[in-house]
């Protein structure tokens, strides 16, 4: 009777045994399909070839659980649809021919000189820049995100301003409506530069014109709801707390300078404006508002002084 038991014993522990084996296995077996995955989206990434990048790790994304290497991928192959490159960046950080304002625009990737981006599919665009953001706010929420992350999250929330400002002016100064003879949607360029926001200001109210700046308002940026309640924080201000969290991640993180991060601090505090002093959440709800956005637009037509000497 013991000997039976002792090999009844015996065989489930070998039984088990084999389980344990095979559920290791299949576990390496997992670990290693998803190392290839990341790997080749990876390559996809570098290549620009951003929709198999998504396609490959969207199964391995989870909001619940992000997996920060995935995560960057994600959001580097949403951003790199928008035509984001955060390289552009660190090339026009440190030149003072560029205003903070163009400085973030560099951050676009487009033909030399260009001013405008198309309004044909700006929805999209932003919807990209949003997906963009979404991972990495997730890592941030789990407490995964590094100072890098936080960074990159600021920036690409940057850029999620200059289009929705650009793409909120273009629909406002544009003189049709649907249903309208000469409508076409996204009819106007989108204005991401100041110089194209001075073409817009300088040009508009003329007979016949394609745009008129007098529509432009204290009032234009207010975000309603669904019952037309104003709504706080708007996307704007939102965009204006990641910027700020980047900049503040980094400086708690390191000692050195960094000309991106400083350029970041530097639209902050113009755009506010708020010279020096903490800048928080609620000094951006307080400060950044319809008005304010209105008024800081309307400094683009002043010309950049010639610093040159030249007339």
């Amino acid at each position: 009777m013991n000997k039976m038991i002792m090999t009844g014993a015996a065989l489930l522990i070998v039984f088990l045994a084999g389980c344990s084996s095979d559920s290791v296995l299949q576990g390496i077996a997992d670990d290693e399909s998803r190392a290839a995955l990341i790997e080749e989206a990876a390559i996809a990434l570098d290549a620009g070839d951003y929709d198999t990048a998504l396609r490959l790790l969207d199964p391995l994304y989870s909001e619940a659980s992000p997996d920060p290497e995935v995560v960057r991928i994600i959001s580097s192959a949403y951003a790199g649809k928008v035509g984001i490159d955060i390289l552009n960046l660190a090339i026009t950080a440190d030149d003072s021919s560029y205003s903070n304002f163009d400085f973030l625009s560099s951050a676009f990737t487009l033909s030399q000189g260009a001013r405008y981006i198309s309004g044909q599919n700006i929805d999209a665009r932003i919807a990209s820049l949003e997906k963009a953001r979404e991972p990495l706010i997730a890592l941030v929420d789990h407490g995964l995100a590094s100072y890098d992350d936080a960074v990159r999250l600021g920036l690409i929330s940057s850029a999620h301003l200059i289009l929705t400002l650009g793409n909120r002016v273009a629909k406002v100064i544009y003189p049709y409506s649907p249903g309208d003879k000469n409508y076409t949607p996204g009819g106007l360029p989108i204005p991401i530069t100041t110089e194209a926001y001075r073409q817009y200001q300088q040009t508009g109210g003329t007979f016949l014109a394609t745009h008129n700046w007098a529509w432009v308002i204290p009032t234009t940026f207010v975000q309603t709801d669904n019952l037309g309640v104003p709504v706080s924080p708007t996307t704007y201000q939102e965009d204006l707390f990641y910027m700020n969290d980047a900049v503040e991640a980094f400086r708690s993180a390191s000692l050195r300078g960094n000309d991106i991060v400083d350029r970041l601090e530097a639209f902050l505090r113009e755009v506010l404006p708020l010279p020096s002093g903490e800048i928080t959440d609620g000094v951006i709800l307080e400060a950044f508002t319809s008005e304010r956005i209105f008024t800081y637009l309307n400094t683009f037509t002043k010309e950049e002084p010639d610093e040159s000497g030249d007339e």
